[in-house]
């Protein structure tokens, strides 16, 4: 299985393990990368030189974005994007974890470091104010979070737009935390065929599909995340999700719902799980205007 990036789970996972740790009042001492050109808004010395005696003050995710808040009268904020295979490590001893895959440590007063991990290096870091992020590409677009988006404004943020089901719940501009994992899992409960036409939907299956997709957005976390390759806990331990998973990467396997092969194809330029049998396109006919 290629391509297997953290989503909104794992990411949620790793803020809520960090607010345990209680790093939240921490003072950051420095700051380390030798990865300068994965920095966003600030060059790693401008960040050294800033970052220094600020505190900690919330710890936030929104999308697959985790955002820690820092104090001063200008507030900052540092953010990671974890991409491909990036994961945030909360240590005290350097050495026993720091390896050549380590892109950059935040330094805290009392001996604790936060490694941010990344082989395969597309990891992003921002430095900024709230109002430099919101001026970025990325962060300045990102859509409303999975999890706090009503089905109203999930409903009309896809009805504006034009495509195919999958290709819209990866689009991070519509709605933010939905990845690979998420979508594929979604619309095999939904038993909605990845190309379906946004247009074609109606406004019960937008529904269902809504409350599917967090559906398995909580199934996830609370099976700890999914580690398949990179990502794990700040603590080391592994997720779970992987075990129980319903569609994704089973392609060849078959489907746990009507026993019938699944396939795999590439949709949406990802790769994609799905049962021919269970989600059919022709499945769909009624507008999303309808009831």
């Amino acid at each position: 299985m290629k391509n297997i990036m953290p989503e909104l789970p794992e990411v949620e996972i790793t803020k809520q393990k960090l607010i345990e740790q209680k790093i939240k009042g921490a003072v950051v001492e420095d700051f380390w990368t030798d990865r300068p050109q994965n920095l966003k808004l600030f060059s790693d010395i401008k960040i050294q030189k800033d970052i220094r005696g600020r505190k900690i003050i919330s710890i936030e995710r929104r999308g697959k974005v985790l955002f820690l808040g820092l104090s001063g009268r200008d507030k900052k904020n540092l953010a990671f994007h974890f991409r491909m295979s990036g994961r945030l490590i909360l240590a005290e001893d350097v050495k026993k974890f720091k390896d050549t895959s380590t892109r950059a440590i935040v330094f805290l007063k009392g001996g604790k470091k936060i490694l941010f991990r990344d082989p395969r290096k597309f990891g992003v870091i921002w430095y900024g104010g709230p109002d430099e992020l919101k001026q970025d590409p990325y962060l300045g677009f990102l859509g409303p979070d999975m999890l706090e988006v009503t089905f109203r404004v999930f409903l009309e943020r896809l009805k504006k737009r034009k495509g195919k089901i999958k290709s819209l719940l990866l689009d991070q501009k519509i709605v933010s935390g939905i990845g690979n994992i998420i979508a594929d899992e979604a619309l095999w409960y939904s038993k909605l065929h990845p190309e379906t036409e946004i247009k074609k939907m109606s406004k019960a299956q937008i529904r269902k599909l809504y409350s599917d997709i967090r559906r398995v957005i909580h199934n996830i976390i609370k099976a700890g995340g999914t580690t398949l390759r990179d990502w794990a806990h700040p603590d080391g331990k592994e997720g779970g999700y992987e075990k129980v998973r319903r569609i994704y990467g089973r392609g060849k396997k078959n489907c746990f719902r009507c026993k019938n092969p699944v396939s795999r194809a590439v949709i949406a330029g990802r790769g994609t799980t799905f049962c021919p049998k269970c989600q059919k396109i022709d499945k769909v006919s009624t507008p999303a205007g309808g009831r």
